[in-house]
């Protein structure tokens, strides 16, 4: 692969950082294969696909590998290495006054999270990435615009949370990935 001119790198924000890419990719693949399989409440309001590692339906091939391939750019360009697994990954689509809480996916520091924006509107709602150890020391924080195709990726012990959401559009695939 080529390298990704789209590769925005924010080292001014935290001291470990996160990285977004704006992409471009035909998603309406992904909303049919949303459209007609089931998806499940949380205790969050949103709702997930059912199942943990998504990327691996045999439905989706394209979007894996195009989630993969610009995860390999990132381990290889910005990690400096040569190895990657994806542990888990799956929807959510956000409902009015949806929201996320405050959480982390992990506390491995060689674990990281992603979030692919798939469908998103003017009125989806932010995404709030923290400084490690928040609450508990001076709030320093990244607000994430969402944008239709944009992978935002960060460390699983990052916290972050989404806001309320005013639409019923906001549809995101969230996947956490473990590098070598």
């Amino acid at each position: 692969m080529e390298e990704d001119k789209n590769l925005i790198i924010n080292k001014r924000t935290f001291d470990i950082s996160f990285y977004e890419m704006e992409l471009e990719f035909n998603n309406s693949e992904v909303l049919e294969f949303l459209q007609k399989n089931s998806m499940v409440k949380d205790r969050m309001l949103t709702t997930y696909f059912e199942g943990s590692r998504v990327l691996e339906n045999e439905k989706l091939p394209n979007l894996k590998n195009h989630i993969c391939d610009h995860l390999y750019y990132f381990i290889k360009n910005v990690l400096n290495k040569e190895k990657y697994i994806l542990l888990e990954s799956w929807f959510q689509a956000y409902t009015k006054n949806s929201y996320h809480p405050l959480h982390i996916h992990g506390i491995e520091e060689n674990k990281w999270s992603l979030i692919y924006y798939i469908q998103v509107s003017a009125d989806s709602a932010l995404t709030n990435i923290y400084s490690p150890g928040y609450p508990y020391i001076p709030e320093n924080k990244k607000i994430i615009q969402p944008k239709k195709d944009k992978l935002v990726l960060f460390p699983s012990y990052f916290p972050h949370e989404v806001e309320l959401n005013k639409d019923n559009d906001r549809i995101i695939l969230s996947a956490n990935f473990q590098v070598f």
